[in-house]
């Protein structure tokens, strides 16, 4: 029984970077029509890399270990738009200090952002 009907609003709160087959799961979003996806505290890098991520070890749980993606701006953004959705907002997320320093010997620049989009 599907109890949803209309969804208006999807909310990733730094959690997207986290799911293995975070396509597959966005296509199955997508289905759905919401009018709005909000991204929050997501990494991106910009660079000329043609790759639509990296996968990065997370190293502030130590000893545990937590793999996560960094997206390829463009290239999500690129994702987005193929599939009926268009960048409307972006902003550097204030909530956390990310050093990335670590990165700036391949990754041009990279950034802790909230991006929306909206369904076209």
């Amino acid at each position: 029984m599907n109890l949803i009907k209309e969804i208006d609003f999807v909310y990733f709160g730094s959690c997207i970077q986290y799911f293995k087959n975070y396509k597959i799961f966005l296509k199955s979003i997508f289905k759905k029509k919401p009018n709005y996806i909000f991204f929050s505290g997501t990494s991106f890098f910009h660079d000329k890399l043609s790759k639509d991520y990296i996968v990065v070890k997370q190293t502030n749980y130590l000893p545990n270990t937590i793999y996560l993606f960094f997206f390829n701006l463009n290239n999500f953004i690129k994702f987005m738009n193929l599939n009926g959705y268009n960048l409307v907002f972006f902003e550097t997320n204030k909530s956390a200090k990310i050093n990335y320093k670590n990165f700036s010997h391949f990754l041009k620049k990279t950034e802790y952002l909230d991006i929306l989009f909206k369904k076209k």
